[in-house]
């Protein structure tokens, strides 16, 4: 006894898609499996409807919001300049009120643009004729999670999903890898623009050194496993490889080269 056309429909709807919107049961219903093949193509899933920036406009933005808010601390922690003395109708704010002011007004920018990304993402989510691609591009994003629960991570959400996640959910797993943990969010989100070789010059100038926590999210979360039969050691050396994968700095990747510890790098070896 063969199920009903209906009923496939609204299993394929439902268990590989995002749910049937009013009338997509009958037009599915004939073909159930072309309509899950059709989505499957190489340019990866559809992107939300709007104007958004890119991830390497929202660093720009990122850091000019970073300088207004150094300066707008360093009036705050200048007693002269940061003093406040009562103000009177007309006169204008105090150098570290306007500071302070000109920072607010930056990152409720980048707030509001960030809630923007995330309600053309549910949009999209709620009105795509393409389900299963949505609902396999929001498997991927899970797989390669960036919490957007960290401010500096969560301003380059928007721009993360559709620049790592969305172009890759239908090819290779590495391009889909690859574009996920060098993305701004990921670094942000892990704390690697913060790591740099020990011994590197930037290391050496901030005394600074390694941060671990994308080497082992790689190695644990996203590729090998727990149990993949790496060790500490690996962790350590797979982190002095990643140094130099940095937001760090404005221009032509100098920063990124003042953070690299050197030399050749070998984890998991057989």
């Amino acid at each position: 006894m063969t199920r009903p056309a209906p009923l496939d429909a609204a299993i394929a709807l439902t268990r590989f898609g995002m749910g049937a919107r009013p009338g997509e049961i009958a037009t599915v219903g004939p073909d159930p499996k072309g309509w899950l093949e059709a989505q499957v193509t190489p340019g990866g899933a559809a992107q939300p409807e709007g104007a958004f920036e890119s991830s390497a406009a929202r660093l720009e933005q990122y850091r000019d919001y970073q300088d207004e808010a150094q300066q707008a601390r360093r009036l705050r922690e200048t007693p002269a300049a940061g003093e406040t003395p009562p103000m009177t109708a007309g006169e204008p704010p105090s150098p570290a009120q306007a500071a302070a002011d000109s920072r607010r007004a930056s990152r409720r920018d980048l707030v509001q643009e960030t809630a923007q990304e995330f309600l053309a993402r549910a949009q999209l989510g709620a009105t795509t004729g393409a389900g299963f691609a949505e609902r396999w591009t929001l498997f991927w994003a899970n797989a390669f999670t960036a919490s957007a629960t960290k401010f500096t991570a969560a301003v380059f959400m928007g721009q993360y999903e559709r620049e790592a996640i969305r172009p890759h959910v239908f090819g290779r797993f590495e391009d889909l890898a690859l574009a996920a943990e060098s993305h701004p969010a990921m670094l942000m989100y892990l704390d690697q623009a913060q790591s740099v070789g020990p011994n590197s010059p930037a290391g050496e100038r901030r005394q600074a050194g390694l941060n671990e926590n994308l080497a082992r999210e790689i190695l644990e979360l996203h590729t090998v496993g727990a149990d993949g039969g790496y060790t500490q050691a690996d962790v350590t050396e797979f982190a002095r490889a990643l140094t130099g994968w940095s937001t760090a700095g404005r221009g032509d990747g100098q920063g990124q080269r003042r953070g690299q510890g050197g030399g050749r790098r070998a984890a998991m070896q057989a």
